[in-house]
């Protein structure tokens, strides 16, 4: 049995041991279990569910978007944007290619090249240069920048989505 000089508080009628409840709670610190009864039941099933989700969080897999030639990351559909309005759009070339597009605020498994311009941009005021991936350097699409102001066009199929844990 422990001393009395152990608790700072009287014992309640309920008898535990607190080393052996303290080490399964805390294995890895010497946090006391008495540090949190100043803390209302409540307030402790609130902290309790917090790092549950914040557990939950980081085991959780994020959607990736890859290109579909070697399966490297390009950019996350978090970084999905809208552009005039819209996501996707459908364009075609000077040669006649019809290109969907999707439009991303990041893709840094990209590298881009050329000088920019804006001979035949699909959006008014963006000059674009070319984008490729940095693994296969297949051309993934183009980026677009006016001012500070920029984004990424990126042929929609030369991508696949999927998920990768974190």
């Amino acid at each position: 049995m422990l001393s009395s000089c152990y608790f700072s508080q009287p014992q309640s009628s309920f008898q535990h041991q607190p080393e052996i409840v303290e080490s399964q709670m805390f294995p890895n610190r010497h946090e006391s279990l008495w540090a949190l009864r100043k803390y209302s039941n409540k307030q402790l099933e609130e902290v309790t569910q917090r790092l549950k989700e914040d557990r939950k969080k980081k085991k959780k897999k994020k959607n990736f978007i890859f290109c579909r030639s070697c399966n490297h990351i390009i950019t996350s559909v978090d970084n999905r944007i809208e552009v005039s309005g819209q996501h996707s759009h459908v364009f075609k070339n000077p040669a006649g290619i019809v290109y969907r597009i999707g439009c991303f605020s990041a893709a840094t498994g990209c590298f881009n090249f050329g000088e920019p311009t804006e001979q035949f941009t699909w959006f008014p005021g963006y000059a674009w240069c070319y984008s490729n991936c940095l693994n296969c350097f297949m051309h993934l699409g183009w980026f677009y920048q006016s001012g500070k102001d920029h984004f990424y066009g990126l042929i929609l199929s030369h991508l696949i989505e999927g998920e990768k844990e974190r």
